[in-house]
Parts: C-alpha cells; sequence; structure tokens
C-alpha cells in the first residue's frame, strides 16, 4: 500500500506526462486508501514543516477521506452504545464507558472543525507567500488533532465491549445525506441520498424515509416505503429535488419504522445564481458530470497554463485537477 504522500509523487509525474488513467488510478487510491491515520497526520506534519504545500494540500484531502470513513464507524458505535444505554441495564462502569465515548466524540468534533480551518487557512496563505508563516502553530495543530483521534479510538474500543454484550432492539439511524455538499443551480434538478442503517440486534419493520426542505424547493417523493432492514444492514433513499430561486436552505431528514424510534438528521444546501463564481469541476464538467475527455482537459490546462476556455481567465491549480479526477472516479 502506498503512503499518501507516495501516491502525490505519483500524481505529479502522472500530470506531468499526460498519463491520465495512471493519475486517475492514483487519486482512486489515494481516496480510498486505508492508511492510518496516525502515518497521514505523521506524513502532513512533515510535508508543511518541508514548506511542501502541494503535498500537504494533497494528505489533507487523503486525512479528510479517511477520517470520514473512520468517523463512519465510529458513529455506528456512538448509535450503539446510546442504544444500549437507553434500552439495556448497564452497570456504572459500562454507563461510565458511554458517556465516556459521548463527551469524546462531541468534543473531538467542534475540535476537528477547527483543525481543518485553520490547516487551510495556512496552507493557503502559506502558497500564496511561497514559503511558511515561520512558527510552530500547525505543526501543534497537527499535533493535538493526532492526540484526540487516539483517544476517540480508545473510547470506541472501550465502547464496543459494552455494546457486543448487549442485545439492542432495531434501531434505524441516517448515516448521512449525500449530494449536500454540492453547489446546485436554480430551475435545475439533483439528487440527494438518505444512507440508513440497523444498528440494534433485531429486524426493523415499516420503514419510510421523509426529506423536507424550505419553501422554494421541490421534493419527490416526499415519502419513499423501505420495508423491513435487518441487523446490521444498510440501505439508501434517493430524493430529486428542483430549487426555483437562489439561497441556503435546510433540509430535514426522518426516518420512522413500526417498531424503532424516529430518527432526524438536518443539513443546509446552496443554490446559486448561474453566473456566480463556480469552481474548476462545475466548470469543467458542466451540467453531465466529469468525464474522461475532462480529465484530459484538465491536465492539459494545468500543464499549458491556459485559461479554461469561455471563463474570464479561470486557471486550473494542482489541487482543481486532483477534484476534477475525484469527480471522474466519483462518477
Amino acid at each position: 500500500m502506498k503512503s499518501a504522500s507516495d501516491l502525490h509523487e505519483t500524481l505529479v509525474t502522472a500530470i506531468e506526462e499526460g498519463d491520465v488513467s495512471r493519475a486517475i488510478e492514483a487519486e482512486a487510491q489515494l481516496q480510498t486508501s486505508d492508511e492510518s491515520l496516525e502515518a497521514l497526520y505523521d506524513e502532513l506534519a512533515v510535508a508543511i514543516s518541508n514548506d511542501d504545500f502541494e503535498k500537504a494540500k494533497t494528505v489533507l484531502r487523503a486525512l479528510r477521506s479517511r477520517l470520514e470513513t473512520v468517523r463512519e464507524d465510529q458513529r455506528l458505535t456512538l448509535q450503539e452504545a446510546m442504544l444500549a444505554r437507553d434500552k439495556t441495564e448497564l452497570s456504572d462502569d459500562e454507563f461510565e464507558t458511554v458517556e465516556n465515548l459521548i463527551s469524546t466524540m462531541g468534543a473531538a468534533s467542534l475540535q476537528r472543525f477547527s483543525f481543518f480551518s485553520e490547516l487551510i487557512m495556512y496552507l493557503t496563505q502559506a502558497d500564496a507567500d511561497g514559503t511558511s508563516q515561520s512558527d510552530q502553530q500547525p505543526l501543534e495543530t497537527i499535533s493535538d488533532m493526532k492526540s484526540a483521534s487516539q483517544e476517540i479510538e480508545e473510547a470506541t474500543t472501550d465502547a464496543q465491549t459494552v455494546t457486543s454484550q448487549a442485545n439492542l432492539p432495531p434501531d434505524v439511524t441516517i448515516l448521512g445525506i449525500q449530494g449536500t455538499d454540492t453547489q446546485f443551480r436554480p430551475g435545475r434538478s439533483f439528487e440527494l441520498t438518505l444512507i440508513l442503517t440497523n444498528v440494534g440486534d433485531m429486524d426493523a419493520r415499516g420503514i419510510t424515509a421523509t426529506l423536507s426542505v424550505d419553501d422554494d424547493i421541490d421534493v419527490s417523493p416526499p415519502i419513499i416505503t423501505l420495508g423491513s432492514l435487518g441487523s446490521g444492514q444498510r440501505t439508501a433513499a434517493n430524493f430529486t429535488l428542483t430549487a426555483s430561486s437562489p439561497g441556503t436552505y435546510s433540509v430535514h431528514a426522518a426516518v420512522n419504522s413500526d417498531n424503532t424510534d424516529r430518527s432526524v438528521q438536518e443539513e443546509t444546501i446552496s443554490v446559486v445564481e448561474s453566473d456566480a463564481p463556480r469552481s474548476v469541476v462545475d466548470v469543467i464538467g458542466g451540467d453531465d458530470g466529469v468525464g474522461f475527455t475532462d480529465v484530459l482537459q484538465a491536465i492539459e490546462l494545468y500543464n499549458s497554463g491556459e485559461p479554461i476556455p469561455n471563463t474570464d481567465g479561470q486557471q486550473v491549480g494542482f489541487q482543481d485537477v486532483l477534484q476534477v479526477i475525484d469527480a471522474y472516479n466519483r462518477g
């Protein structure tokens, strides 16, 4: 398994040589790597120490992707732990273990947001200046986040010992709402997907999923019947939305079933005017999404330094190329 740093070097070479297939494969490996969080934090620190800002950005993207994968498993354990606390008899020690996981994950969630905000701001400024800002704060931020991740891992492992011994009732929970991180356009349809799982030890029956949004957005269908879901199984509910005007809207998702408690989640989506600034991925991919020829175009524009055609001189940077490739891999 190649490290994120090694894959960055592979991407640099492949993009410089115009080797699209190799670049696509390396980016896919970067986004699906199971490299340890500890190794990624260390690689990020080394890249920043060496003023290799492009590599640091690549490793940071890999770290974000890896954290999302790890967090999903941790959220499942958290849901199971809270279910065990609320629906089963726990000893004082087991109860304390569950409460420790809840508090640890809550604190880490805020720290994680701050971590990415600080690192992105630092790398953006350092990249613009062409040199580091000669302080230890980014390295301290990385070290603190690395320690927090280790604490969560230990708390999760302890909680799994508790949940593995409990007989949990059915419990359908929303793992996430996919698609909310995209900027949408008025008058065009787009899709949001609810990802659901049953964290209990028994089947959940009569499951329905609903999605509602603020005014000016139509949702079709407003409710989806999903039937039953066995222990540990996952399913998805796809909703098509159409916005009539720009703005920031709240998305409310809810899941009900005949024999579980209601699960809810809320996210926000952005609908922007057609003449608003667009990302390189949106400009190159267009309404049909990113295809193979779009990846080739992004690489050619980056290597040549030419602006994107039919734009006001919009340039393609190295990270833009990686995002175009990632969009292609995601389909």
